[in-house]
């Protein structure tokens, strides 16, 4: 079986998320014997009848070479597989049922696939979305737009997910959810979370983004630098009255809950560039990390079925026991895999124990890059960005040891393509509940 360079389902239903299928069969063949075989193969597959029709699955001879070969097309757009004897036929035919799923209510549909060549067979690109991309930045809304579909097209995102923020260690923001809602509705399958504003009511402020069409809520208050500025992190009257509302609209939150233990340490190589950012706690004035970490535990013990994520693994990474135990206790607990660059060098050290954690919370992970809207070429924040990329490519999918930009060792974990896919894009919409 050969796919031909512009075998491409992303274009084949660039308008919409899915191409529905009616159970049908459309095949202009002369081998009648072939066409009623095929069209049962169908039927006892999805024991669902398929008959002949015109805007069902469409099977065709499209022309034939000296060799003769047949192909088999979607309805909709132009992507093509070509076969060369009955045999492949069959065979593609298989392959093409493979990718049929169904809705809810019983619909035929494909997903938006991407597939390659890679060492001459035909493999899946998974698919792909960066759920951690923070909407700050002094650009105008064209060149946000313009930088985020460039990333798209470049890394072969399905989708974003931008965080509103309307203060972080830097200052404030306060056009960034009105920003993250609009980069949503100015590019395709992207998702946006809101940041919450300490000058208003919490809880209104949550059933006014969820009505807004918001998909969650970003929380950043549990970073130490911001607890040094607001006084205060999760804990308190306030936060609990708006967490009990959350966990009772079952509202996606992603929580940043901590920093780096190295955060704290004086005797660390980089502690003055980290007081230069704001984020050095080693002088008192902010709780330790265990102090944070206790806290957010907190938060999960008042309210077990709090829909969260945690950013950066929740800095659990060099603590696999104990993040373990709390996916265990709290079911509705994910872990936001973005780097910070030590999520991935931590867990490079115990390869046996972090794929065993990989293996056992497949579901319940996804990525992203904690990028900015800022994505100028050749500016830092694309070079950073292209770094923690090129850590996650060789964590997940790498074949030997890499040290990435001279600086960050990762050892690749050699996960399962399908443990992949849902790391990559699926589990984003499991958080999201839009699956």
């Amino acid at each position: 079986m050969e796919i031909t360079k512009n075998f491409d389902l992303d274009r084949a239903v660039a308008s919409d998320a899915v191409l529905e299928l009616k159970p049908q069969v459309r095949f202009l063949w002369q081998n009648a014997a072939v066409h009623e075989s095929l069209k049962n193969a169908a039927t006892d597959r999805f024991k669902v009848p398929f008959e002949d029709g015109y805007d069902g699955l469409n099977m065709h001879q499209a022309r034939r070479k000296e060799s003769g070969w047949w192909s088999l097309v979607a309805t909709k757009g132009y992507c093509r597989l070509d076969f060369g004897d009955e045999e492949g036929l069959r065979k593609g035919f298989d392959f093409w049922l493979d990718q049929l799923q169904r809705t809810a209510d019983g619909r035929f549909y494909i997903p938006k696939e991407r597939w390659t060549v890679k060492n001459g067979k035909v493999v899946k690109k998974m698919k792909k979305i960066d759920m951690h991309i923070h909407t700050y930045g002094d650009i105008s809304m064209d060149q946000k737009v313009a930088y985020m579909k460039e990333m798209m097209d470049l890394r072969g995102y399905c989708g974003l997910g931008f965080m509103g923020c309307l203060r972080n260690s830097v200052g404030f923001h306060l056009d960034s959810n009105e920003v993250t809602m609009e980069l949503k509705r100015r590019i395709p399958g992207c998702f946006a979370f809101a940041g919450l504003d300490h000058g208003k009511d919490f809880v209104e402020q949550a059933k006014l983004y969820m009505e807004q069409g918001f998909d969650g809520i970003k929380m950043l208050e549990g970073k130490p630098s911001l607890y040094r500025f607001w006084g205060t992190g999760y804990e308190g009257p306030r936060m609990d009255e708006f967490f009990a509302y959350a966990e009772a609209q079952d509202i996606p939150l992603v929580i940043h809950n901590n920093d780096p233990r190295a955060n704290w340490d004086p005797s660390h190589p980089k502690a003055d560039h980290l007081r230069e950012k704001g984020w050095y706690y080693g002088d008192g004035d902010v709780p330790s990390q265990e102090e944070f970490f206790q806290m957010m535990e907190g938060v999960l013990e008042r309210h077990p079925n709090l829909r969260v994520a945690l950013s950066h693994m929740g800095f659990y990474y060099d603590n696999l026991p104990r993040v373990s135990a709390l996916m265990d206790k709290y079911p509705n607990l994910y872990m936001d895999l973005t780097p910070a660059v030590e999520v991935f060098i931590e867990l490079s050290l115990t390869p046996e124990a972090t794929r065993e954690f990989i293996h056992k919370y497949s579901k319940r992970m996804f990525i992203g890059t904690d990028t900015n809207t800022n994505w100028a070429p050749g500016s830092r924040v694309r070079e950073f960005n292209d770094q923690k990329v090129r850590m996650m490519e060789v964590f997940f999918e790498g074949d030997e040891p890499e040290v990435v930009g001279g600086k960050y060792p990762v050892a690749p974990m050699h996960i399962e393509p399908e443990i992949l896919e849902d790391i990559y894009y699926y589990n984003a919409l499991r958080f999201m509940k839009k699956i």
